[in-house]
């Protein structure tokens, strides 16, 4: 990301970055499971919400849950899981599509 105009130079370089309103645009994408937008509980591109009401909570919500857990290969030989890893299977094709809309902003061409 460094590398795409001045936007990409402020881009921060961590180990599991992401956009933070990915899995919320990703949402409203039909995935062919039925009825996604009625329901967070169903299947859908990032993972399978429950409505509860975790630790520290006022009250319930719509969130991936402790017993929804993926494991995410990210490099050779290294891996991770967790509940929150349901969407990185996506992450490299939507990182590219933001790269491409930081060169975007900055093409001379129109």
């Amino acid at each position: 990301m460094k590398s795409h105009g001045a936007l990409g130079e402020c881009y921060s370089s961590l180990a599991f970055q992401m956009e933070g309103d990915t899995s919320t645009s990703l949402g409203r994408i039909n995935n062919g499971l039925g009825y996604w937008l009625e329901s967070p509980d169903f299947d859908g591109w990032g993972g399978r919400y429950k409505y509860y009401q975790p630790y520290g909570e006022t009250g319930p919500i719509w969130t991936s849950n402790k017993f929804n857990r993926n494991t995410y290969k990210y490099e050779p030989g290294k891996k991770h899981t967790s509940n929150g890893t349901a969407i990185w299977r996506w992450r490299d094709h939507f990182q590219y599509d933001f790269a491409a809309r930081m060169d975007w902003c900055v093409a001379n061409d129109i």
